[in-house]
């Protein structure tokens, strides 16, 4: 009996340590083949020097383009909804991380002031009788995170997170891109029309 007493004990203390751990595998970005550098990284034409292209657009010297793209930064509902999704998974993120702390369920506090009047049948013993009762009180609960569920939780909130902010910047890239080449195709057309005249 003693020796199957030791095997529950060992198999429940191995059942517990184990539980201590996430569950699953840790996240791994898939690996992408990208070569080490141009296929005409040799010619003396390609700089290699990285360069902020922030404001790319402002190459062509056109307050019209600038314009344009200024009011599709504002007014395109596209850009917003992706800003707006990259707010809520700020928020989700919060929520993932409040998750691994405790959980104020309720605060409570009262504060009580008695006096007895002259009437009152304990006058006769005290004729000063006054006091404060004050009570505070604070309920909170706390579920341990034995499995892992809190921490892959803010892992994938976090990935979202960053998912988010990519799908923002290549919206914001479309959008840009698409303005341009709009308003350079209709420049473009209007000097062939001009040219046909």
């Amino acid at each position: 009996m003693r020796r199957e007493h030791v095997c529950c004990v060992l198999l429940v203390s191995v059942l517990f340590i184990a539980g201590c751990f996430k569950v699953g595998p840790d996240f791994t970005p898939p690996q992408a083949k990208v070569a080490p550098a141009w296929q005409d990284a040799g010619e003396r034409q390609v700089q290699t020097a990285s360069r902020e292209h922030r404001d790319w657009w402002r190459a062509f010297k056109d307050p019209a383009l600038d314009r344009l793209i200024d009011t599709a930064y504002r007014e395109n509902l596209n850009l917003r909804r992706a800003g707006v999704r990259v707010l809520e998974a700020r928020a989700e993120l919060g929520v993932a991380v409040g998750e691994l702390f405790p959980q104020t369920q309720q605060a409570f506090g009262s504060v009580e002031k008695y006096h007895y009047s002259k009437h009152a049948p304990l006058a006769a013993f005290n004729q000063n009788l006054r006091y404060f009762q004050s009570e505070v009180g604070l309920q909170a609960s706390w579920e341990l995170d034995f499995w892992g569920k809190f921490r892959r939780a803010v892992e994938s909130a976090d990935a979202s997170l960053v998912a988010a902010v990519a799908d923002y910047d290549a919206t914001l890239v479309s959008l840009t891109g698409d303005v341009a080449a709009s308003y350079i195709l209709i420049r473009t057309l209007e000097k062939r029309l001009d040219i046909a005249r």
